[in-house]
């Protein structure tokens, strides 16, 4: 030991020499570490500066900052290793610097200063957006995405406004909100640049929840009419109007104003519906009952062989059924056919009748013989 503190002092008086020693674990004079540079500027767009090392042991190299990045941080004893020393570019926006410490056993550390300028900025060229002119509902939401250009610009930063902001909302990530109807304009902006999208708000749509009729089921006479009216659910949905229908419009027709009108004998269901809601009222077509029926004679006297027709009148006008069916009391006296016709046939008295709907009228015809008067006040003849 005392012989390689001799030699050490002798060493440092040849400094000139540019070389450093060391002793083993034996004792042994070595040659300690080198390195040149001891100082390295790596490009500020990215890229790489090299040092040379001469290890007379194991060594191994340690950046001090996660931007250095080595080519190799570990190796053998060797003179001239090349080590790559590179980065990526700086986009901090600030010189950066750091250190390699480069060791081995039994010799000194040697460090390299590493730096690296910052890039100048990259600006924002462009900003356009995924939606132009878009229409929402009252409540409903909307995502718009914004693209800056170019992809290395320094500063993304996306800031969003709406220009009505109580007709929509939009929030810092580019989420529209529809709160009043009307219009507005969405303005996304990044380093200087901007886009905008046109937004119109329309009311909510409330749906139809029910449907009611003033009447459920009603009968009619034919050529009766009355008036159907909706109630639609709740007061304020957005669509009220109602569609009016008929299960059979030979019985029952309806208008698109709720109108019900009786044509026939008959049963309809008569449908209102408002969005897809429904409501129905049964109708009823029943006939128009005869009231009456009159002949226009009561009377009448008929010479043998003659003819004579009668007519007759049934009541109301709009019965359903004005069918008249003709008898004759003694056919073989007078006869009649459907039409109210009456032949004489032979001499004496019958009635003729008329009935249609439950009612009816009779008519007395009596026959005479050809050249005979009619019965004087107070006679009486004997047929």
């Amino acid at each position: 030991m005392k012989i390689c503190h001799r030699l050490l002092r002798a060493l440092l008086i040849a400094a000139a020499l540019s070389a450093s020693f060391a002793c083993d674990e034996s004792g042994n004079l070595t040659l300690g570490l080198t390195v040149k540079p001891d100082a390295l500027t790596l490009p500020a767009e990215g890229g790489s500066r090299t040092f040379t090392l001469s290890a007379p042991v194991i060594w191994t190299a340690s950046p001090s900052a996660r931007w250095i990045q080595l080519s190799a941080t570990e190796g053998d004893a060797g003179d001239d290793i090349e080590v790559v020393v590179s980065a990526e570019a700086n986009r901090t926006g600030a010189t950066r610097s750091g250190k390699i410490i480069v060791s081995g056993a039994n010799v000194s550390s040697k460090s390299i200063e590493v730096s690296q300028d910052a890039m100048p900025p990259v600006p924002v060229t462009d900003i356009s957006l995924n939606k132009r002119d878009e229409t929402l509902k009252v409540g409903e939401s909307l995502t718009i995405t914004a693209t800056v250009l170019p992809d290395d610009a320094d500063n993304k930063t996306v800031t969003w406004t709406s220009s009505n902001a109580s007709v929509a909302s939009v929030s810092s990530s580019g989420v529209v909100k529809a709160l009043a109807a009307g219009s507005t304009v969405i303005t996304a902006q990044a380093g200087g640049k901007t886009a905008t999208c046109n937004i119109t708000v329309i009311p909510a749509t409330v749906d139809v929840t029910g449907i009611s009729l003033s009447e459920t089921s009603k009968t009619l006479n034919p050529g009766e009419s009355f008036m159907l009216t909706a109630t639609v659910t709740p007061d304020n949905a957005t669509d009220k109007s109602v569609k009016w229908s008929s299960s059979d419009e030979t019985v029952v027709s309806v208008e698109q104003n709720g109108k019900v009108t009786a044509l026939k004998t008959g049963t309809a269901v008569i449908t209102a519906k408002a969005g897809d809601k429904t409501a129905t009222c049964t109708v009823t077509v029943k006939p128009v009952e005869v009231s009456k029926l009159t002949l226009d004679k009561s009377s009448e006297t008929l010479p043998l062989g003659q003819t004579l027709t009668l007519v007759a009148t049934v009541y109301p006008d709009n019965a359903t059924d004005k069918t008249i069916s003709w008898s004759s009391s003694d056919a073989s006296v007078a006869s009649v056919d459907q039409n109210g016709k009456v032949s004489a046939l032979k001499v004496g008295k019958a009635t003729i009748t008329a009935a249609a709907g439950g009612k009816s009228a009779g008519c007395v015809i009596i026959v005479t013989a050809t050249g005979f008067e009619d019965p004087q006040p107070g006679e009486t003849w004997d047929w």
